[in-house]
């Protein structure tokens, strides 16, 4: 090939047509397309079309000049038609026959110029199923191999077109149905949520890559996560370490049945029952947050004879229904805690089991482990017991209501104003051995039902550090226990 030539390119995208305007060896310097671009290939991935008239003055640079003078709407014109194209194949269908690219231009183009050669390339080069090229020469495939040919692209039809509408869903960042995804989908879907939940061992396929450039979707966990949000596919609340928890799993039927079980049993005699102490005389009362379902712990004061204070905290015994080594306490083990997230609570027990079986409820009998504390007058543990108890909360107080109680000091509600001032000396015999009081508000994060957040703050209020007072008290004296018997126990402390 000599400059000027006009010759076709094997591009791996597309054909290409272009002029030689350079040739060194075995590569050649061609102008490509109607812009003319420089680009050099080997020799062995171009095509000769037509050669350039020695005797022709002027050598073109691009195909738009003489003598080629080729644009999109010649090359158009020129492209050969579909009856000759279907006559070529009839006349070769079956035959065997092998042809030259140009002989097979006499018989199938529209003519045997350049235009018409160059136009037949392109035709021949693209999409068309009627013949096949192998070493320069084109065959007539037969009529079973075009069948298969049609339904291989029509299958690749549809991949494109499901593959354009996956782009198009991410792009739109709109909620979707996972059951309206075809398998493949669906499968994307799947791997975008381990992606999501910080899982990036299986790479992300090149297709998926792509529509998430589009959908200029960061290719990161966090990216992926927004677009997850967007889909519907996340909560925009969740914790991305939760996702592979128990929490996120949930109870099992088999364990939301037997916990259905368990309450029906609440009333039957169990294990231990007759060893309980009756205290449901005391005059106890729960003071807890107003949304507060799974209500834990209760206080009274007892007077005795000689009018020395006993206070008795009682706290909510779950293994009254749940025996160790069950599969509720199993499932319990796994979690280990109740999580209080902004979006609600996540709980170690069955929600119906914590709320009801578990939970000390106004009026009703409830199973305890119960506390009783004496304390001396700097604030010191005197005197103190513990046992499993039969209590029955009076009323259930919200933390205002508690904290109106004790400002203003009704009568017949002069226990609660004992046991803050109780609650009160033994604080400050906690500060004087160094304990580090951090009394500031607290700032909780809550998500709304339609997803919004808004920030509650608590102030430190008198009824809120008397609970809190109780409860530190209350691991004190287990500490206490669990120290005089040796008992294996988890101590908390923390640094002077």
């Amino acid at each position: 090939m000599q400059r000027g030539d006009l010759i076709g390119v094997l591009d791996a995208r597309q054909p290409r047509l272009g002029v030689v305007v350079a040739t060194a060896g075995q590569r050649l310097t061609v102008a490509q397309g109607q812009a003319g671009k420089l680009l050099k290939h080997p020799a062995r991935s171009v095509v000769l079309l037509a050669a350039l008239d020695p005797h022709l003055g002027t050598c073109p640079q691009r195909i738009s000049e003489v003598p080629w003078q080729l644009s999109d709407t010649v090359l158009a014109a020129a492209r050969p038609k579909r009856r000759d194209v279907a006559a070529a194949w009839l006349l070769l269908s079956g035959s065997g026959e092998h042809l030259s690219f140009t002989d097979w231009v006499q018989l199938a183009g529209s003519g045997t110029g350049a235009t018409a050669t160059a136009a037949a390339w392109l035709w021949l080069q693209g999409d068309q199923l009627w013949f096949s090229q192998r070493h320069g020469l084109i065959a007539a495939r037969s009529l079973q191999e075009l069948r298969l040919c049609r339904r291989q692209r029509h299958v690749e039809l549809l991949q494109q077109a499901q593959t354009k509408h996956w782009q198009h869903l991410l792009q739109r960042r709109q909620p979707l149905l996972p059951s309206s995804l075809n398998a493949s989908e669906q499968d994307d879907l799947a791997l975008l949520r381990r992606w999501a939940e910080g899982d990036c061992d299986q790479p992300l396929h090149s297709p998926l890559q792509e529509a998430l450039r589009q959908a200029k979707c960061p290719l990161d966990s966090g990216g992926i996560r927004q677009l997850l949000v967007d889909l519907g596919q996340w909560d925009r609340h969740a914790l991305p370490a939760l996702r592979s928890s128990p929490w996120a799993q949930g109870f099992s039927p088999e364990l939301e049945a037997l916990a259905a079980e368990r309450l029906d049993q609440i009333e039957a005699l169990h294990p231990g029952d007759e060893r309980r102490v009756d205290r449901t005389a005391l005059h106890a009362v729960t003071i807890d947050d107003d949304d507060t379902q799974d209500i834990d712990d209760a206080l009274s004061l007892e007077l005795d004879a000689e009018g020395r204070q006993r206070l008795w905290i009682h706290i909510a015994d779950p293994g009254r229904l749940i025996t160790p080594d069950d599969p509720l306490d199993q499932e319990a083990q796994r979690r280990g805690a109740s999580l209080y997230l902004a979006r609600g609570i996540e709980p170690m027990f069955p929600w119906v089991l914590s709320t009801q079986g578990l939970s000390l409820r106004a009026g009703q009998r409830c199973a305890a482990w119960s506390l009783w504390v004496e304390l001396a007058g700097d604030g010191s543990l005197a005197h103190y017991g513990i046992e499993r108890s039969w209590i029955r909360p009076a009323y259930r107080l919200s933390y205002a209501d508690a904290d109106e109680l004790i400002e203003l000091a009704p009568p017949q509600e002069a226990a609660l104003l004992q046991l803050n001032a109780l609650m009160q000396r033994r604080r400050q015999w906690r500060q004087s051995q160094g304990a580090l009081l951090l009394d500031q508000p607290e700032g909780r994060i809550q998500v709304d039902p339609g997803g919004d957040l808004s920030l509650h703050v608590t102030e430190p209020t008198a009824s809120r550090l008397l609970v809190a007072e109780a409860m530190i008290l209350a691991g004190a004296v287990v500490a206490e226990h669990g120290a005089a018997l040796g008992l294996p126990l988890p101590y908390r402390s923390q640094h002077p």
